[in-house]
C-alpha cells in the first residue's frame, strides 16, 4: 500500500513540474488543435502579425507550431535581456534543413558557435572592422559618384533599383573578390541577387516544413515531399558555382602577382597560400556569402532613404543646409567630413528605424532557462520582433514619424537603431562599418548634387512595406532635380572608375 501510495505522489510530482513548466511559458493566443499556429502566420510581412498580437498579450507571447514554442521578444528591454546578457544560452541559430542541404551552412548567418564561426568573425572583424575598411573608402566613395551619374541620365528613376544595385554591386564585388562588376545585369550579379533573396526566404523560415520532417531528404526523389529536396540540391550547385567563379578570379591574381587587396586575396595571404581543401571551401563559401548577403540590405536602406527624403522635404532641406555649410557647395563629401555632419548621421540613424531591414531575428534555446518567472525550455526557439522594438512609443515617441532629430536631442533616453538592426550580441552583423560608411556616403553624396521629390503629386500618407524574411518599401516613389549642376561636373571629373566596363586587364568574371 506504501508503494503504491509513493507511486502516487510520483505521478503528482512529475505532472506538476512538466505541466507547471508548461503553464510557466509566457501566455499567447490560442491555437489550432495539434497544428497550434502553423498557417496562422502570415507569408508576408509576418512582423505586423507579431507586433499586432504584442498589443494584447504584451512583451513577450508563445505561439505554438506543432507542439512546438515559439516565444516571441517585443521589447528591447526583453531582447537585450536574453539575446545579449545570456547570450551564451541563446547564440544558437534554430535549425533550417533547407539551408543545410543548400550548402548555406558555410554562411555566418547559417553557423552556430563553434570554430568554423570563430574562425568565419575573425576573418571578417580582420576585413572589415573600422580600420580595416579604410582601404575601401575610395571605392565607396567612387560607387557613390557613379551612382550620381546614374541618376543624372535618368532624373524620373525609371531604373532607380538598377542604378543602386550597380553601386551596392561594385563596392560588394570589390571587397569580397577584387574586382568590380559595373553591369547589374551580369550573369554574376544577378545569380548572386537570386541567391540572397533564397538565403533569406530560407533563414525567415519559408521552408520550415522540413524542419519538423527531417526525415524527408532521406527518401528517394520520386518520393512525394521530396521537391524541396530537390530545389535545395539546385541551389547548392549554383552557390558552389558562384563560389568557385569568383574564388577563381582572386587565385589567378594571386598566381599573376597582380591581385588587389580584398576579403579572398587576404585570406589566402594570411594562410600562407597554405589552404586545407576544408578551409578553402569555407573561406570561399564566407567571401560569397559577403558579395551576395550584404546586398539586399545595402539596397533597402538606400531606396528608403530615398523614399523619406521625397515625403519629408523639411527634413531633406535641413541636410543639404549642413552639407552646403560644411561643403561649401563646390565639393563632394568624403568619409572625413562625417564628423561635421551630424545631422546625416542622424538620418543614417532614422532610415535603419523607419523600416528596419531585418524585423525578425531567430535564436534557439541551448538549455533549459527560467527568465523573468517564466520557463523557456531547450531547443525553443525565440523570436526578437525588431519591428516592435522600432514602434516603440517609449523609446521613440511618436514612432511612425520621420524624425531624425530624435538621435540629436541628448535629454531623450534613446536607443540607436544600430543596437538591434543588424543582429545582437555575439551574432551581431561584422560587416557593419561597412554598412554605415557606404550608406552614409551614397546619402550625403546624393543630397550634396540632387533635390529628390514626390514620384506623383503626393505621396500615400500610410507607410508601404513589403518582404517576407527582409522588409523593405513598397516603392521608393521618387524623382531627382539636380540642385548643383558644378557637383555633377564634379562626379565626372573625379570619378576614378571606367563607367562604361571594366579595365582592360582585369579579367571577366563569369560562372
Amino acid at each position: 500500500m506504501i508503494h503504491v501510495v509513493f507511486a502516487i505522489l510520483l505521478i503528482i510530482l512529475a505532472s506538476w513540474r512538466l505541466f507547471g513548466k508548461r503553464q510557466r511559458l509566457p501566455p499567447g493566443p490560442r491555437g489550432r488543435p495539434l497544428l497550434g499556429h502553423l498557417g496562422l502566420i502570415p507569408k508576408v510581412q509576418p512582423w505586423l502579425w507579431f507586433t499586432g498580437l504584442a498589443r494584447n498579450y504584451g512583451e513577450i507571447y508563445t505561439l505554438r507550431i506543432l507542439g512546438r514554442p515559439v516565444i516571441v521578444l517585443n521589447s528591447f528591454k526583453s531582447i537585450e535581456e536574453v539575446f545579449i546578457r545570456r547570450s551564451n544560452k541563446y547564440s544558437n541559430k534554430p535549425r533550417r534543413v533547407m539551408g543545410e542541404l543548400s550548402g548555406l551552412t558555410g554562411s555566418m548567418s547559417f553557423m552556430n558557435p563553434g570554430a568554423l564561426l570563430r574562425n568565419a568573425r575573425k576573418q571578417f572583424t580582420l576585413e572589415l572592422n573600422a580600420r580595416g575598411i579604410q582601404r575601401y573608402h575610395t571605392t565607396m566613395e567612387d560607387a557613390s559618384r557613379m551612382l550620381i551619374q546614374d541618376l543624372a541620365a535618368d532624373l524620373g528613376c525609371s531604373k532607380l533599383e538598377d542604378h543602386v544595385n550597380r553601386a551596392v554591386g561594385v563596392v560588394s564585388t570589390r571587397i569580397s573578390f577584387g574586382h568590380s562588376i559595373y553591369d547589374p545585369a551580369d550573369p554574376v550579379m544577378r545569380q548572386a541577387r537570386e541567391l540572397a533573396d533564397y538565403a533569406s526566404h530560407v533563414l525567415g523560415g519559408a521552408y520550415a516544413i522540413l524542419d519538423f520532417f527531417p526525415f524527408l531528404p532521406s527518401l528517394p526523389d520520386w518520393a512525394p515531399g521530396t521537391g524541396l529536396v530537390r530545389l535545395a540540391k539546385s541551389w547548392k550547385a549554383q552557390l558552389i558555382s558562384l563560389a568557385d567563379t569568383t574564388a577563381g578570379v582572386v587565385q589567378r591574381d594571386l598566381m599573376a602577382g597582380s591581385a588587389p587587396t580584398s576579403f579572398m586575396s587576404n585570406v589566402y595571404s594570411r594562410m600562407h597560400h597554405n589552404l586545407e581543401p576544408e578551409e578553402e571551401q569555407n573561406a570561399k563559401m564566407i567571401a560569397v556569402t559577403m558579395f551576395a548577403g550584404g546586398m539586399l540590405p545595402l539596397q533597402s536602406a538606400i531606396l528608403t532613404f530615398l523614399h523619406a527624403m521625397a515625403r519629408n522635404p523639411e527634413s531633406q532641406k535641413r541636410a543639404q543646409e549642413e552639407l552646403d555649410s560644411v561643403l561649401g557647395g563646390t565639393r563632394l563629401p568624403t568619409v572625413a567630413d562625417r564628423a561635421a555632419l551630424p545631422y546625416m548621421t542622424a538620418i543614417l540613424a532614422e532610415t535603419l528605424r523607419w523600416v528596419p531591414v531585418g524585423p525578425l531575428i531567430s535564436r534557439k534555446a541551448l538549455e533549459d532557462d527560467e527568465w523573468n518567472g517564466y520557463f523557456i525550455p531547450k531547443g525553443t526557439t525565440l523570436v526578437a520582433n525588431n519591428w516592435a522594438v522600432s514602434r516603440d512609443p517609449v523609446m521613440y515617441p511618436d514612432p511612425e514619424q520621420w524624425r531624425p532629430e530624435r538621435y540629436l536631442d541628448k535629454s531623450e533616453d534613446i536607443v540607436n537603431p544600430w543596437d538591434y538592426a543588424f543582429g545582437y550580441g555575439r551574432r551581431k552583423c561584422p560587416g557593419l562599418p561597412m554598412t554605415d560608411t557606404l550608406c552614409f556616403m551614397i546619402f550625403a553624396t546624393v543630397l550634396a548634387v540632387f533635390d529628390i521629390k514626390p514620384a506623383g503629386r503626393s505621396i500615400k500618407q500610410e507607410l508601404q512595406t513589403k518582404g517576407a524574411a527582409l522588409c523593405r518599401i513598397e516603392s521608393a516613389e521618387c524623382i531627382v532635380r539636380v540642385r548643383s549642376p558644378q557637383l555633377v561636373g564634379v562626379c565626372k571629373e573625379t570619378n576614378e572608375m571606367d563607367l562604361a566596363q571594366p579595365a582592360a586587364s582585369e579579367p571577366e568574371v563569369r560562372p
